[in-house]
């Protein structure tokens, strides 16, 4: 009896555990806006697809905590360094924003900023992310 006993407090608190890791990455990954350094391109893409609007996505930028718009750039893209070193403009107007994340003492120790090219027409059609590190 006393072994069933022991083996049941023992599936027990594995459950436990795995549900307590579980819910811990959900929180993670479900709240990346607070999170920039688990920024990825296909998460920005999620949020702001191929073919938006660029009022749409000053929209979304503004609504989101610790992302900070500086607004559209009319008069061109912006610049992309490619992996041979080669710059590229993309597109024919451009936003950024900035993402931070800081220590309690007030410096940064995380940011990015998240670049989104507009065509002509201003629908989106790139989106380009550059994270930085302090310490």
């Amino acid at each position: 009896m006393k072994k069933n006993s022991k083996e049941l407090k023992l599936s027990i608190l594995i459950l436990l555990v795995s549900l307590a890791g579980l819910i811990l990455v959900a929180l993670v990954v479900l709240n990346a806006p607070r999170r920039p350094w688990l920024l990825t391109r296909n998460y920005v893409l999620r949020i702001t697809p191929i073919g938006t609007h660029v009022d749409d996505v000053r929209a979304t930028v503004s609504d989101i905590e610790n992302w900070h718009g500086s607004g559209v750039f009319s008069d061109r893209g912006f610049t992309r360094t490619s992996a041979s070193g080669e710059l590229t403009v993309v597109g024919d107007k451009h936003m950024r924003a900035r993402v931070s994340r800081n220590e309690s003492s007030g410096h940064t120790i995380f940011s990015a900023v998240i670049y989104w090219g507009f065509d002509y027409n201003g629908n989106l059609i790139n989106v380009y992310i550059r994270r930085f590190i302090s310490s």
